[in-house]
Formats: structure tokens, C-alpha cells, sequence
């Protein structure tokens, strides 16, 4: 007899979740899966799009309030066993669901209400493994309220599965998970189709980049823009820049281009659609910004273009030193330059890194592969 597994995705969650949701398919052969899903979910309208079978599931959360509220909030419900009667009504919606396995999706350090309050009633309920699914690195408690929601958790999870090695240490220093019990899994690109046949042509021409110009890109790279301006000032070869951000953003940087004389070479467009579009249309993809985001990076390796990105926060299990692109220290214009200008000068090379980035995509995180990988990490649990 099959083994149930059921998967519930809170309000935080988005596109990234999705993607993962229509991934796991494939372990209906060995488990019997159903998702439940919060009826605020953005997701709620993708249940008719899955191959398994859902429901909604509400865990009776109100709006989130003030941090300055939350202690106050917290004891009152505790006082007057609001949280108790709550999770008793949780846990009896969970009993006829006779689940083995409860797989909790949060995308937001927000969903942490929801998790604590699904993970304890889930364990009242008798689910004997409780494995909870992290999109985003975490962060520091912000109030008692996350706090408690933490020591919870602790108690309740089984397992916690990052995105990353980065992500998983983060869940040691912050939320002090203990090491053993948290796993690394390598998410999904969401709409992975659709993103490999992106074609950058049309904001090329938009942007006035010739064919034969190559032009490096950045998305959204924030005070980072200002060195990354200077390191372009010390390119020699006929490298454009284009920069990717919100107005304000957008005047600051042209304050710079204007100091340093490099109106021909830089451009800050209004717009540029998605980040997939944006990606088709460089030829290189530099990441400035000290940066958590695994989508971008994945993106390009999936496009087959060479990244350049700060050596920090996790950025070298998304790039690979040397054979999909370079790992750069923060704010030195002159290798950020020199490196530039050897992509620049170096067409078999950088035609190279980015076939080693697409091939890199395809056997680490290829969504056809997630399946299997969450199939394994199961198996390691005894499921």
C-alpha cells in the first residue's frame, strides 16, 4: 500500500512553489499524494492544473499583526486557549486525511504563524514525519511572537530542506536548527520551458545593442551599480553595460555615467520585461549586489550565458569558478574589470562557460530530476 504524503503550501508561497508542486507528479507512483493549500494562497487557482489531488485546508490565521503587538497578542491567545482550541480543530480536519508524511512549503520568513500552527497540529494528529521546505535563506527573529513560532517548530519538524548549503547554515545560525537536521535540495526554475526559449532580441534592438556589441547586464543590482559603473570605466574593450532598476535607482546611476563620460556605453532602460527576457538579451550576467537569490544565477545557466557575481552569499553553488564564470570579491573595480575585459577579448571562452552553465542547469537542476532527488531524500528518512 502506497504511503501518503500530503504537501501544504501557506499564503507566502508563489511561482517557485508552483513549479516545485508540478515537479513532484512523478512520486505519485510511490506515494499517494494530495496537496492542501491556505484559501488565501495565491496558488489556490492552480489546484485544477495538478495530476494529484488537493483541498483547502484553513488554519484560522487573521492578519498579521504590528511586531509592537505581537507579545501582548501572543499571551492573550495563550491565556485564553484560543491557540489550543484552534489546533485541536486543525488536527481533527488532519486525522481523516491518515497522512504519513506532511510536507510544509514557506517561501517567507511571514508563513512562520502558519507553519508552527500546522506542524504541532499535525503532530497532535499522529503524522509521523514533518518535513518543512524553505525557497528563501532565513532570517534573525524579528519579535517573541517568531521566537516562540521557532521553538515550535524545533520541537515539531523532522527535517528542514533548504535550497542550499548557504540557506541550510543560515537555518543553524538563526533559527538554531541543529545540523543533521536540515538537507540541501536544489529548487526548480518556475516556468522552465517557457524560459529556455527566451529571446532577448527585441529589447536589444529596443536598447539600440547592435548584433555584433557585446553587452553584460545587471538585474536590479542595487548601490553595487555605482563600482560596477567604475569597473567599466577601466574596460578598454567595446563592452556596453546595462543596468536594470527602479527610477530612483535609475537617477543615481546616471549621476555616475555622466561623472565618469560613459553615456555611449551604459544603458538604464525603463523597462525590460522579465528577468528571463532581460538574460536573453546580455551576453554576460554580472550579480554586484552581495546576493541570496538563486533564480537569476539559475536563469543564466539555463540561457548559456557566463555569470560574473560577488563571492558571497552562497553564490558558489549557483556558479562554478572558472567553468561557468567567476566568483569576484565585492567592490574591486579592477578584477570586476579585468574579468570583463578577458570575456570581452576571449569569445571561446566565454562561449564556453556559458555551454558548461547550460550544462550545469541540466543536471543539477532540471526539474524532471526533482522528483527523484526529493524520492531520495525520503528514502534516507525510512518513507
Amino acid at each position: 500500500m502506497k504511503k501518503k504524503l500530503l504537501i501544504y503550501t501557506d499564503a507566502t508561497t508563489g511561482p517557485a512553489t508552483l513549479a516545485e508542486l508540478k515537479a513532484l507528479a512523478p512520486l505519485n507512483k510511490e506515494f499517494e499524494l494530495t496537496w492542501a493549500y491556505a484559501p488565501q494562497s495565491p496558488l489556490a487557482q492552480e489546484a485544477a492544473s495538478l495530476s494529484f489531488s488537493s483541498q483547502p485546508l484553513n488554519l484560522g490565521l487573521a492578519a498579521q499583526s504590528p511586531s509592537w503587538l505581537a507579545r501582548p497578542i501572543a499571551t492573550l491567545r495563550r491565556l485564553s486557549g484560543v491557540d489550543k482550541s484552534r489546533q485541536e480543530l486543525i488536527a481533527a480536519s488532519l486525522k481523516p486525511m491518515k497522512a504519513d508524511l506532511l510536507w510544509i512549503y514557506s517561501e517567507a520568513d511571514e508563513g512562520r504563524e502558519a507553519c508552527r500552527r500546522l506542524a504541532a497540529a499535525a503532530r497532535a494528529a499522529g503524522i509521523g514525519q514533518i518535513f518543512l521546505r524553505f525557497l528563501q535563506p532565513s532570517h534573525r527573529p524579528q519579535d517573541a511572537a517568531q521566537m516562540q513560532a521557532d521553538q515550535v517548530l524545533l520541537q515539531e519538524v523532522d527535517q528542514w530542506v533548504a535550497v542550499s548549503a548557504f540557506a541550510g547554515r543560515r537555518l543553524m545560525d538563526y533559527r538554531g536548527v541543529k545540523p543533521g537536521r536540515w538537507a540541501a535540495l536544489p529548487p526548480c526554475l518556475p516556468e522552465q520551458d517557457q524560459r529556455v526559449r527566451a529571446d532577448g532580441a527585441a529589447l536589444r534592438s529596443a536598447w539600440g545593442v547592435l548584433d555584433e556589441e557585446l553587452l553584460v547586464g545587471a538585474l536590479e543590482p542595487g548601490p553595487a551599480a555605482l563600482w560596477l559603473i567604475g569597473a567599466l570605466a577601466l574596460v578598454k574593450s567595446p563592452l556596453r553595460l546595462a543596468l536594470l532598476g527602479g527610477a530612483g535607482e535609475r537617477r543615481l546611476w546616471s549621476d555616475e555615467v555622466r561623472r565618469l563620460d560613459l553615456g555611449k556605453r551604459v544603458i538604464l532602460p525603463d523597462e525590460w520585461g522579465g528577468p528571463a527576457q532581460a538574460v536573453a538579451a546580455f551576453d554576460l550576467l554580472a550579480l554586484p549586489q552581495p546576493s541570496e537569490a538563486w533564480q537569476v544565477p539559475m536563469e543564466a545557466m539555463l540561457l548559456g550565458r557566463p555569470v560574473l557575481a560577488s563571492s558571497t552569499g552562497g553564490m558558489e553553488e549557483w556558479v562554478e569558478p572558472g567553468v561557468s564564470g567567476r566568483l569576484l570579491l565585492p567592490k574591486d573595480r579592477e578584477a570586476w574589470a579585468a574579468a570583463l575585459e578577458e570575456l570581452c577579448r576571449d569569445r571561446r571562452l566565454r562561449e564556453g562557460m556559458g555551454l558548461s552553465g547550460k550544462e550545469r542547469f541540466f543536471r543539477l537542476f532540471d526539474q524532471d530530476r526533482f522528483a527523484g532527488r526529493v524520492g531520495a531524500l525520503l528514502k534516507e528518512r525510512g518513507l
